[in-house]
């Protein structure tokens, strides 16, 4: 409230008029009002940023000494606004927004379920590492759209679901005040390079301080695991359930190709002179991230490590993670003493592929009656009680020269990015040693052409269920 020389406050005047010292000193008493009424009228002044003028007559009625109020009051406020919006840039720090964005078939569900989940342990302990996770929150499928709606369509994109993820970055800071953020979703990866994909990447590097981890894996095991991904499109449902889940029927047995078919069609001679070009490989999707991100923003982790997943990923890409990585060390030590196998793989990897195309090849020749899966899981029990391996059936493999570019980018990408102290030589070894069953396949035609893989198709439980 205002106060002034000729309303004054009733119970500041009668405590005023038991005062010696203020009717011996009348003087003091009409400074201190003074400077009270100044002070309030400055106050009044800077609080109102809707004042834009005062009336001239209120001060002077001598137009050519009146003070031009306005043009002073908006320097004043200006000043004052640069001077908060230099303050608050001083103080304010970016966010870290962590994204681990694959590549595809590197780990990428195991880190989703098995790490990030919130029911999980680690997950727990990042939150106490001061960690907001939102990978559950923007599923998949949301960023597919993203691609297909909006990124594959540069002239007419349609920003709502982009839109919803980055609202998602925005709302888990301001209601769980954390100030690093982490993601996992591979479909970045997916992104087509093009103009609008690099400006909306370049809108998230405006508003956080981002990083970006990308898993490797030996170029020849992720190529062999992407043909199983490219299979299993034809083979599955992962979004049924129970039996449904498989297909049964042959719908798409013109398009399903063998290995080395599928690989001759993805990749050009153009593709194979430059090396890696055409696929979203770890050197390739490094590449577009460190353009805009700048190589010190890139991580790139090891499929391979020695320590588990879960301390490569927890440990050595997310800084201040102490909680969550002295508990990922843990529990790879618990599965380590379990005996758990394998954990990388998902139920992906265990498809009867060779199985599934000698049952398609088979369906083709009129040789099978019954359900697709449900033939192929027949073939693998009567293979099982004939004591045969489906590798012992004629194979199909790479020619010698697609064998050795698959080695020699198998060694660029292993010497770039491997953390393991497997040489030249042993990457060679292993390459040597697995590619019988990792880059050949089945001859279906020609394992056919013997009488008792026919005999055996042509038999009754291939026929009619009811045998």
């Amino acid at each position: 409230m205002l106060i002034t020389s000729r309303n004054p406050d009733p119970q500041f005047v009668f405590e005023r008029r038991n005062d010696v010292s203020y009717k011996r000193n009348p003087f003091r008493i009409n400074v201190l009002l003074a400077t009270m009424v100044f002070v309030s009228l400055a106050i009044l002044v800077l609080s109102h940023s809707n004042i834009t003028s005062l009336p001239i007559q209120d001060f002077s009625t001598d137009h050519e000494n009146t003070i031009d109020l306005t043009h002073s009051y908006q320097n004043l406020k200006e000043e004052i606004k640069n001077s908060s919006e230099a303050k608050v840039m001083t103080n304010t720090k970016k966010s870290k927004l962590f994204l681990h964005v694959g590549v595809m078939k590197t780990a990428s569900t195991f880190v989703q379920l098995e790490v990030l989940k919130k029911q999980n342990r680690i997950y727990k302990k990042l939150l106490e590492d001061g960690y907001e996770v939102i990978t559950e929150e923007y599923p998949p499928r949301k960023f597919d759209r993203v691609i297909h709606e909006c990124l594959s369509k540069e002239d007419d994109c349609d920003y709502t679901l982009w839109n919803e993820l980055t609202d998602l970055y925005i709302s888990a800071k301001e209601w769980n005040h954390k100030d690093k953020l982490l993601q996992s979703l591979e479909s970045f990866s997916l992104m087509p390079n093009n103009k609008i994909t690099k400006e909306l990447l370049y809108s998230l590097k405006d508003k956080y301080d981002v990083k970006i981890i990308i898993f490797y894996r030996r170029f020849h095991e992720w190529i062999a695991s992407l043909y199983t991904q490219y299979r299993k499109h034809f083979m599955y449902r992962p979004r049924a359930r129970g039996n449904q889940q498989w297909k049964q029927d042959y719908q798409p047995i013109n398009k399903v190709k063998s290995f080395t078919q599928w690989l001759e069609d993805i990749v050009s001679p153009e593709n194979v002179e430059v090396g890696l070009n055409g696929f979203n490989y770890t050197t390739t999707v490094r590449d577009v991230f460190v353009n805009i991100f700048g190589a010190e923003n890139v991580n790139v982790l090891d499929f391979h490590s020695k320590h588990g997943l879960e301390v490569e990923f927890i440990c050595n890409a997310l800084p201040d993670a102490n909680i969550a990585c002295k508990e990922a060390k843990i529990i790879a030590h618990e599965k380590k003493n379990e005996s758990e196998g394998d954990i990388r793989r998902n139920v992906g990897e265990h498809f009867l592929l060779d199985h599934d195309f000698l049952v398609m090849e088979a369906y083709r020749q009129g040789l099978v009656r019954i359900g697709r899966h449900n033939a192929t899981l027949l073939l693998q029990e009567k293979l099982e009680q004939m004591n045969i391996s489906i590798i012992e059936l004629p194979r199909e493999c790479l020619s010698p020269e697609r064998e050795r570019w698959l080695m020699d980018v198998s060694l660029f990408a292993h010497r770039k990015y491997s953390t393991s102290s497997l040489s030249d030589d042993d990457l060679k070894q292993h390459f040597l040693s697995h590619r019988h069953e990792m880059l050949c396949k089945i001859d279906t035609q020609a394992a056919l052409q013997n009488s008792t893989w026919r005999n055996l198709f042509s038999s009754c439980k291939f026929q009619k269920s009811s045998c």
